[in-house]
């Protein structure tokens, strides 16, 4: 069977997550990284999960991760394959602003 879904949960000692993490697991449907402390993600790291459909980045301690300078458009497809997308959860983060291009192909969300 295929890797479906991914839990981290409180899985402290990652403060960034690099890019190619999840790339030969394109079947996955969930991926929680919940309360992990992570600061930056890579703006790759979710391309090609075209499947997923869960993604929990709550609490952790973002502050970079969407807030790149607005001409920096390597993060404006950071949410770019996940066209099934339907939950995303973001609260408990140091977030102050997001480029609305993010979330331009993730019209599925409820």
């Amino acid at each position: 069977p295929k890797l479906q879904k991914v839990i981290m949960t409180g899985l402290l000692g990652f403060n960034e997550l690099f890019e190619g993490s999840f790339r030969h697991n394109r079947d996955l449907r969930i991926i929680n990284m919940d309360n992990m402390n992570i600061r930056l993600l890579s703006h790759t790291l979710f391309q090609g999960l075209t499947k997923l459909e869960e993604l929990v980045l709550s609490n952790n301690n973002f502050y970079l991760m969407l807030n790149s300078d607005p001409g920096n458009r390597k993060f404006s497809r950071f949410f770019g394959d996940l066209t099934n997308l339907q939950i995303l959860r973001m609260q408990g983060n140091r977030l102050e602003s997001l480029q609305s291009e993010i979330f331009q192909s993730v019209t599925k969300l409820r």
